[in-house]
């Protein structure tokens, strides 16, 4: 099946090359079924992985696998995998998001599948970097994160003091929501995007903008001391609502469909913390620079009646 599954494709692609890894009694009867392809003997853990990272496809037509390793490997190589519907291939999976698979034993399908793929790059590149983000929940972490919610959710149900059934309903509609911005995530320019506006609300900036606010203000020592009081209240209520709520990221809560492509800076998605900085920098600002809000921009501060002590300005 291999065999006739490589000369299928090379019929349309004549630049490709076979590399088969490992060793076995089998050999001697392949390199005669195969004389095209490249035998590279039994190799060793980091040579494995360099002939991993320099293939573009992996073929797996095996059906006595019982479980099938070197798809996961593959898989986590960022590889497209062409594969029957069987063992590791049918868990591991979805057809057409992440690799292909066909019916076990349809030999035309699969054949058909190796070929189709083999002619469109983009494809089997995007399936290959889904592909990676799949495997990576079978890593140990992946394992200890999906053990430790299992186990801690009777607890988590107990702790959260709010109606399950309107909740569930808004994690449902999140979920269904992150799972179409997920799809964006393979497009490289889409998840620097969102990287970089990670970054940038996180909370030494807005941390920034609110310390640098009594400074453009009199009495700007009272007004620094003012802000930083009422920014431990909001971070002592915000991580109060935070930890009773014990609303989970949606990535975590549903670990098929939502991929996340690095760890989450805590468990707990609600209330945001980036949204928390935010509402606190512009209810400051609304309340004592106001000519800096955007709908006040005609506002000349010098029009403004400054107080000699703590109060609010009055604006003509």
């Amino acid at each position: 099946m291999l065999h006739e599954s490589f000369q299928a494709m090379r019929e349309v692609r004549p630049d490709i090359a076979q590399v088969i890894v490992g060793d076995g009694p089998g050999r001697a009867q392949l390199e005669k079924a195969l004389p095209d392809a490249h035998f590279t003997g039994f190799v060793g853990q980091e040579a494995l992985a360099r002939h991993y990272a320099s293939a573009d496809l992996f073929i797996f037509p095996s059906l006595s696998e019982t479980w099938g390793n070197v798809v996961a490997e593959a898989m986590a190589s960022g590889l497209a995998v062409v594969a029957y519907d069987h063992a590791a291939s049918a868990e591991l999976i979805n057809s057409g998001h992440n690799g292909i698979t066909v019916p076990a034993g349809n030999s035309a399908a699969f054949q058909q599948a190796a070929v189709d793929l083999c002619q469109h790059p983009a494809d089997y590149a995007r399936l290959g970097r889904v592909a990676r983000l799949r495997a990576l929940e079978q890593s140990w972490m992946g394992i200890a994160e999906q053990f430790c919610i299992t186990y801690t959710k009777p607890w988590r149900l107990i702790m959260r003091p709010r109606p399950l059934v309107v909740f569930d309903r808004l994690d449902l509609l999140e979920w269904q929501f992150c799972q179409r911005i997920s799809r964006l995530s393979i497009y490289r320019p889409w998840r620097i995007t969102l990287q970089a506006a990670s970054r940038l609300g996180d909370w030494p900036v807005w941390v920034l903008l609110i310390l640098a606010q009594p400074w453009l203000q009199p009495n700007s020592a009272w007004r620094l001391m003012q802000y930083s009081v009422i920014a431990l209240f909001a971070v002592a209520v915000y991580r109060l609502v935070k930890t009773r709520l014990c609303r989970e990221r949606p990535f975590i809560t549903y670990k098929l469909g939502i991929q996340c492509c690095e760890p989450a800076r805590d468990r707990y998605s609600f209330p945001s913390g980036h949204t928390m900085h935010a509402v606190m920098f512009s209810v400051l600002v609304a309340t004592h620079t106001p000519w800096l809000l955007p709908y006040h921009s005609a506002v000349n501060p010098a029009d403004c009646d400054l107080p000699s002590r703590p109060g609010v300005a009055l604006c003509q």
